[in-house]
């Protein structure tokens, strides 16, 4: 199940500061239902992470062709 908008606002609103650079609760239609996905960068990098849910931890954005 994915998490909903007011669950990641918690876990962004929990981030050490400088932990990540500008994360940001992004959000797209999916078959007629919203999903919420947290996103950030990994400080020194320009590398994309998304809030994994299952883990419970960030993962990095596999980049198409990449």
């Amino acid at each position: 199940m994915s998490q909903t908008r007011a669950e990641l606002q918690e876990i962004l609103d929990a981030l050490p500061d400088g932990q990540w650079l500008n994360p940001n609760i992004t959000s797209w239609d999916a078959h007629g239902r919203t999903v919420y996905t947290l996103l950030a960068t990994k400080p020194g990098s320009s590398e994309l992470y998304y809030y994994d849910e299952d883990s419970g931890q960030f993962e990095q954005v596999e980049m198409p062709g990449g």
